[in-house]
């Protein structure tokens, strides 16, 4: 069964905790929070090296989604851009499952 991102998206943002940009996700990174990580395709080189280097060496995974930052903010439902999504606890969603498929 195949996991809709639309989806889970809103599940998250309902019953689950999150950060968004770029800051509080390296922080969240670093700090161990992070479960998985959700970065826009358009984001800036510089910060999505920073995340993936970071990311890869804390073992936490890393969806690309494919399109642009306002993009993934619209789907959260929000009226500005988000190149970044740290996701601390999934709530009802099953996003978890998207990690391996980025």
């Amino acid at each position: 069964m195949s996991v809709s991102l639309d989806k889970e998206l809103k599940n998250l943002t309902k019953s689950g905790k999150y950060y968004l940009g770029v800051k509080k996700t390296i922080k969240s990174i670093l700090r161990g929070e992070a479960k998985m990580v959700i970065i826009a395709d358009n984001m800036p080189l510089v910060y999505r090296s920073k995340i993936e280097k970071n990311a890869k060496l804390s073992n936490i995974p890393l969806y690309v989604f494919k399109g642009t930052s306002m993009e993934l903010g619209s789907l959260l439902g929000k009226p500005f851009k988000v190149s970044s999504i740290s996701i601390i606890d999934t709530g009802e969603s099953r996003i978890l499952d998207l990690a391996g498929t980025s």
